[in-house]
């Protein structure tokens, strides 16, 4: 959580003091020179010595309220305590901002060219004299509003297109209560929310797969929250003609050994074959369960389901596979060896073709990013998105799936959720 520096402890510190109190801002201390004011309170937070700034950890901003020759002394002090060095700012993500009484509109323009940009990096504001002007004292409450606004635990989650739709809205949801997070969900792929977590460039990455199934990924550096089922089906054009093939004839169209839909009882039309790319969890997924080793012939690679899905629905001919939280009226979801691909048939195996949904944290979580995963698995997300969105419940499958594809009855009341599956 950011924290928000006062420096210095005379009037204009107490009406700002008031602005960040209103305003819900974490203060950790009011910081003064004058040694008369230690000990004593403004607004309820204690004022100390320079000194205390050495004891106070993951300070991210420093507004001091004082004029041009006592800003310079608090850029010093800030220097030498957080080790800031003017002429090397941007590599330190640090910079002081100072707002003067002296070229105010100047001053003001060149703040409202650089504030946004300057957020983003985690800045150190220092605001000079003139807090009582009506000018400057809007241009403060600005900042404290944004400070505030910013003052939030980030969760940022990316990968697998399958599992987006459920991931964005159960954060949309949990957002709504929790004001301190701010969640941001993206896709990409499974192989992309896998590489991106390892390396520490995001919260969480999703996967449709174990992280043992891709390479490049270190399974012993991430913590598997298995959070549903996804149900995957081959779609088709809904001109083809077709509504139902065999295993074997399922994993002959995507070989390559049938090529027009006359061959199974369809339209006399030529299948275009629409695959996901590498790195997709979707992708991988439909292989361990259809493809029996057996090599994909080439054929054009789309990037998600969304895309997939449009595609699917707009090109004759087309053929695919989805996960059941894709489909729509606009394309035929095919029937495998005489069973509908529902979540029911999920649940005991008839339908095979499935896999586990994933949300990896390299080790383990942090404890607001845990309160969001124990959120994934609580009732509200399990007994209501996560079947409302086309996904099943961990707790209802009745069989179990480990990295090897092997498929198991569940002996115990619930699939183990550290991936251990």
């Amino acid at each position: 959580m950011n924290k928000i520096i006062l420096y210095g402890a005379g009037k204009r510190c107490k009406n700002l003091c008031k602005i960040l109190v209103s305003l819900k801002a974490k203060i950790p201390v009011i910081i003064d020179r004058n040694s008369d004011k230690w000990g004593k309170e403004i607004e309820g937070y204690k004022i100390e010595s320079p000194e205390k700034l050495r004891e106070l950890q993951g300070i991210n901003w420093c507004i001091t309220v004082a004029d041009i020759n006592e800003a310079q002394i608090v850029r010093k002090e800030m220097q030498n305590i957080y080790n800031y060095e003017p002429e090397k700012e941007v590599h330190y993500n640090k910079l002081i901002i100072e707002i003067y009484r002296e070229n105010l509109e100047i001053q003001q323009r060149i703040w409202k060219r650089n504030i946004t940009e300057s957020i983003k990096k985690n800045i150190i504001f220092a605001c000079g004299n003139g807090l009582g002007l009506g000018g400057v004292e809007s241009w403060v409450i600005d900042i404290c509003q944004i400070l505030v606004k910013n003052d939030k635990q980030n969760i940022t989650i990316v990968g697998s297109t399958a599992l987006q739709p459920m991931v964005e809205m159960a954060a949309e949801e949990y957002q709504r209560d929790h004001s301190d997070v701010s969640i941001t969900v993206q896709g990409g792929g499974s192989g992309t929310g896998l590489s991106q977590v390892q390396a520490g460039a995001v919260t969480i990455g999703n996967s449709d797969v174990f992280a043992r199934e891709l390479p490049g990924i270190k399974p012993k550096e991430l913590v598997d929250h298995t959070v549903a089922v996804l149900g995957l089906a081959p779609v088709v054009n809904k001109d083809s003609g077709v509504k139902q093939v065999t295993m074997a004839q399922l994993r002959g169209i995507f070989t390559g050994k049938y090529t027009n839909w006359k061959q199974l009882g369809g339209k006399d039309q030529k299948i275009m074959v629409i695959n996901r790319a590498q790195g997709s969890g979707t992708r991988v997924a439909f292989e361990n369960n259809v493809m029996q080793g057996q090599k994909m012939l080439k054929a054009q690679e789309q990037e998600s389901n969304g895309t997939v899905q449009r595609m699917v629905a707009s090109t004759p001919g087309a053929i695919s596979y989805l996960s059941f939280s894709y489909i729509n009226k606009d394309m035929t979801a095919l029937k495998v060896d005489g069973i509908k691909p529902t979540a029911e048939n999920v649940k005991d195996n008839s339908w095979k073709i499935w896999a586990y949904e994933h949300m990896y944290t390299k080790g383990k979580p942090d404890k607001m990013t845990k309160r969001f995963l124990d959120y994934m698995y609580s009732d509200v997300v399990q007994k209501n998105l996560v079947t409302a969105l086309g996904y099943i419940p961990i707790n209802e499958m009745k069989v179990q799936k480990d990295a090897n594809n092997q498929v198991t009855p569940i002996i115990t009341d619930e699939v183990k959720q550290d991936g251990s599956n």
